[in-house]
């Protein structure tokens, strides 16, 4: 249809559908009814998707077994949904209690019965494309929404963080993330601890990232852990900042910004962590060029972890090269067995071609292979860190 996206049941929406369903019997009346307690205690069961990865440990697994590799051939369309938009959605639906939530380009938010695929409401943020070239394309792409507490929330292309009544789909606060004359929000909220955490893009047009985390009820800004240095005149927000900053070298290196979180974003319960990727250092992405830096420019291209109440810095481990930022991708945790010893571990497998498994507590590299040949490497040294 002219000037819409036809919403078909494509893998996740087939998933969000069939979880809706059996969770009919046990819906209780809140509408975005999650929290902590539910998301821990309903885990095993897989009856709903409370959170993106489905669990706090994000590892996108349903131990529902409907569906399976023998009957798989034998599905077909239950429904669709007419979007306004000519743009593809590339958000991970939210369901709760047999309701999808699922955002759209624009930063539009919608709310559809997952039985019949009627649409229950659709929140429009109404997005400014006038502010940044960044935060209009932006604008564009939406990786999805968080729901808690009877709150959706959504991230918007011109910088803001929304929260929309689940039930009555009218906005309960908005707060800025970033500035909208520099860039926007592509990823999806993650929530845990009554907290919200975001980042926004940035990297390739020189913004300085960070990683911020607001209250749920309020949209109150509780903490914001900067990924990379910023004016040294001014100070360092924090100690682990003024660390970072020592391995910046050249002339007004801080400029080039970068270490955007636009993606990858976990709460690890066992810890009480949230660990997160960043991008690469502006200057790799081509801007500010003129300006010549050297150093592992921490903490751009990492994998960080921060404490969830504080936003205190925990540990990080860079997987760019000296001369190779890379981008990090999602981070999933689990317990597995290396070497004979069961460990708690993250697991992460950036653009660089790696597949690396870190402790989860402390950050110490305890795998990394690559997935395929690749030039700037063959192998890590487990003690240093380094690859070889």
């Amino acid at each position: 249809m002219k000037g819409r996206t036809r919403v078909w049941l494509a893998p996740l929406l087939l998933i969000a559908t069939t979880i809706a369903l059996e969770s009919s019997a046990d819906s209780p009346g809140k509408a975005g009814d999650v929290n902590e307690a539910r998301v821990l205690s309903e885990a095993a069961a897989g009856n709903d998707w409370l959170v993106n990865g489905r669990t706090f440990e994000a590892q996108h697994f349903s131990p529902l077994r409907e569906i399976t590799d023998q009957n798989i051939t034998k599905l077909g369309l239950a429904w669709f949904l007419d979007v306004d938009s000519t743009v593809g959605i590339v958000a991970e639906p939210i369901v709760v209690d047999g309701v999808i939530y699922v955002s759209a380009p624009l930063s539009k938010v919608y709310a559809v019965d997952a039985y019949s695929g009627k649409m229950l409401w659709k929140f429009d943020p109404k997005v400014r494309l006038n502010l940044a070239i960044n935060g209009s394309y932006s604008a564009r792409t939406n990786g999805g929404v968080a729901v808690w507490n009877g709150k959706v929330f959504v991230g918007t292309g011109d910088c803001r963080l929304v929260a929309i009544d689940a039930a009555a789909a009218k906005e309960i606060w908005e707060s800025p993330v970033c500035d909208a004359t520099q860039t926007g929000i592509t990823g999806a909220p993650h929530v845990a601890k009554g907290k919200v955490f975001i980042g926004y893009n940035g990297s390739d047009d020189g913004v300085r990232g960070s990683l911020v985390a607001f209250d749920a009820e309020t949209g109150k800004e509780v903490w914001r852990f900067w990924t990379v240095p910023g004016d040294p005149g001014k100070g360092f927000e924090t100690k682990a900042l003024e660390m970072a900053a020592k391995t910046w070298s050249g002339k007004d290196s801080w400029k080039i910004g970068g270490g955007d979180v636009w993606n990858a974003i976990t709460y690890d319960p066992t810890t009480d962590l949230v660990i997160f990727g960043t991008a690469g250092a502006g200057v790799d992405y081509g801007e500010l060029s003129s300006i010549k830096v050297s150093g592992d420019k921490l903490f751009a291209g990492c994998i960080i972890a921060v404490n969830a109440a504080t936003g205190e810095y925990a540990w990080h481990f860079q997987t760019s090269a000296p001369g190779l930022q890379t981008e990090n991708n999602h981070i999933l945790i689990s317990d597995l067995v290396i070497d004979g010893e069961k460990r708690h571990v993250a697991m992460t497998v950036p653009k660089n071609g790696f597949f690396y498994a870190l402790d989860a507590k402390t950050g110490k590299l305890l795998s990394a292979k690559p997935l395929v040949k690749v030039a700037w490497a063959s192998s890590y040294n487990l003690k240093t860190g380094r690859p070889v």
